[in-house]
């Protein structure tokens, strides 16, 4: 679930970091998406890369992934 006022991926993103994130750095959060930022400047991500876990993979192993 995303937080409130959140309406961007790069938002999200900032939101799982606590601050923006460099790039070339891969963030995961809880559900196992991850996300590569291959762009970004002081103030915003610019362009991020969205991944997902397999289904397949269990509650236990995502979590395990997670940052």
């Amino acid at each position: 679930e995303m937080a409130e006022g959140i309406e961007t991926v790069g938002g999200w993103v900032c939101h799982l970091v606590g601050r923006v994130p460099f790039k070339g750095e891969v963030i995961q959060d809880a559900s196992g998406m991850r996300f590569e930022i291959l762009e970004a400047d002081p103030r915003k991500i610019k362009q991020v890369v969205l991944y997902t876990l397999p289904p397949s993979l269990s509650q236990e192993d995502r979590e395990s992934r997670a940052v």
